[in-house]
């Protein structure tokens, strides 16, 4: 059983807790640490508190009242534990004086095992030598620097010179040094798979007002014609694509629950709000098109709502860690992605840059600029879009309404008013007495078409600064460009249904005409 301070330093960099970045010139000293440095060295592990291998959360208040807020305590209990070793097995073997060996012996028992010392020296350097393994240029510091070879002298005695290389390595490689964020969530596929969401539906946005747009400058008395079966099919192709996007975002806030979220992490932060945002601008934008095509209906009301509930709940979740009070905000930002972003089990779920003495400030302009776009952008993408949404749902409950107050519309026969010309089929008499009295077919009174025209400008406004939110995993290089791994190629493809439904609906129709005009030359033989 180990003593407490063996215990201390075994508990796989349990004491590496993240704290605010660090002004310090400290450096690790590979020197034996001589008597009059021994209380130092008591306080550095913070032998004032008990603490057993299980522990989770090690506050040492000796190390705390003097060094809270500029994050030398992971790198004094670093130093201090990597040092151990060879202070137990310099006091074993009667090199040191006396008077340092009984001081030393009050903090750690007598005649330590070899097991004691191996297990201490794998704890000290197996982080060290995953974080290497784990960045995303192992290259450049693993086979040369921080392999577990380099960094043990022997099974129990960790090189300090080495790892002092090791670390001076891994602390001033700065994105090489990190390994890349969650695949399932910003990798290269899915990312790309959110950009689509977002262009799909400017593309519906520009296919839906561009007719209407020149039909109105081309046109002296413009009047909204009947909607051909072309931009029918459109129509039904927007409407396809809406229920997809529902789904897939929300089984996306579904699996956001998962992440920790009302856990102050900025990587997730910066992860998943664009990620909630998403599950808002081109849901609410997409169902604003149906109803202006009078394409919703009740099921479509439901899953935009569910959706923008969840998307909701999980961006003000989400949003709350980045509007805290704190006059050191930026750093702790900076601070929380560094160190949660390079977090691995071998650490402990911590970080080993953690205990870097001079960390540089890589990327430090990047993260200052995506928390201010998510502080910023964030809060106006929500409100536009909320305004639009309860705007569109009180113009389909006063569409609906049984109590609103509609002028009488009468059908005739169209022989009644076209003399002389064949009566049409009986189907297209019903279909147009339909169209003609159906409350949901009517035309949009001025004031509407007019609020809908600004409602479509705020929320072409609305997708573009999502575009610029989803732009901070590329920003940050949180991803790999190169991972086109199953689940990227799954996350790309999700779209393909309506849009491969509605290419074979134009090929029959591309195919019928052809056959119909074959059909005519043949008559005319």
């Amino acid at each position: 059983m180990s003593s407490e301070v063996f215990a201390l330093c075994e508990i796989k960099f349990g004491f590496l807790q993240p704290r605010p970045l660090f002004d310090g010139q400290e450096i690790y000293d590979s020197s034996i640490w001589q008597a009059n440095r021994l209380k130092e060295f008591v306080l550095r592990l913070g032998l004032g508190r008990k603490c057993d291998s299980e522990a989770k959360d090690l506050e040492m208040e000796q190390l705390d009242e003097s060094t809270k807020g500029n994050g030398k305590g992971p790198i004094t209990r670093y130093q201090a534990c990597v040092n151990l070793p060879s202070i137990a097995r310099y006091s074993q073997s009667g090199q040191l004086s006396q008077d340092f060996t009984a001081e030393f012996e009050t903090y750690t028992k007598p005649n330590t095992t070899e097991l004691q010392l191996q297990r201490l020296a794998s704890t000290v350097t197996d982080c060290l030598s995953s974080t290497c393994r784990h960045s995303r240029r192992p290259d450049l510091c693993y086979d040369n620097l921080c392999s577990p070879v380099r960094l043990l002298t022997t099974s129990s005695s960790p090189n300090v010179t080495a790892i002092d290389q090791c670390l001076k390595t891994l602390c001033s490689g700065g994105f090489n040094s990190l390994p890349f964020a969650d695949a399932d969530i910003v990798g290269i596929g899915v990312y790309a798979s959110y950009i689509l969401q977002c262009i799909f539906v400017a593309a519906f946005c520009i296919g839906s007002l561009l007719p209407l747009l020149w039909r109105f400058l081309h046109t002296k008395n413009f009047k909204r014609s009947k909607k051909s079966k072309s931009s029918e099919r459109k129509i039904s192709l927007l409407n396809e694509f809406h229920k997809a996007q529902c789904f897939f975002s929300i089984t996306l806030m579904i699996a956001s629950f998962t992440q920790n979220i009302y856990d102050t992490n900025m990587l997730i932060t910066f992860m998943l709000v664009p990620l909630s945002t998403n599950g808002i601008v081109p849901i609410v934008f997409a169902y604003l098109l149906l109803v202006y095509n009078h394409k919703d209906h009740i099921g479509t009301t439901l899953y935009t709502l569910l959706t923008y509930v969840l998307a909701s709940v999980v961006y003000w979740s989400l949003y709350a860690h980045v509007t805290s009070s704190s006059e050191d905000r930026p750093r702790l930002a900076y601070q929380q992605f560094m160190f949660k972003l390079s977090a691995i089990p071998a650490c402990g779920e911590y970080s080993a840059l953690a205990v870097c003495p001079h960390y540089p400030n890589t990327g430090l302009e990047e993260v200052y600029r995506a928390s201010r776009r998510i502080r910023v952008l964030t809060p106006i993408i929500w409100t536009f879009s909320t305004i639009v949404l309860f705007v569109v749902l009180a113009y389909q409950t006063l569409r609906a309404s049984p109590w609103r107050k509609e002028p009488e519309y009468t059908y005739q026969h169209p022989s009644q008013t076209n003399e002389g010309k064949p009566n049409p089929p009986e189907h297209e008499h019903n279909q147009a007495h339909e169209e003609q009295a159906s409350p949901d077919k009517k035309p949009m009174g001025r004031t509407w078409r007019l609020s809908f025209i600004i409602m479509t400008a705020a929320m072409v406004a609305c997708l573009g600064m999502q575009l610029s939110l989803l732009a901070i995993g590329k920003s940050l290089n949180m991803m790999n460009p190169h991972d086109w791994s199953f689940g990227q190629i799954i996350a790309i493809t999700i779209w393909a249904p309506p849009i491969v439904e509605y290419v074979y609906k134009e090929f029959e129709v591309w195919q019928r005409r052809g056959g119909t005009a074959g059909s005519s030359n043949g008559d005319r033989k």
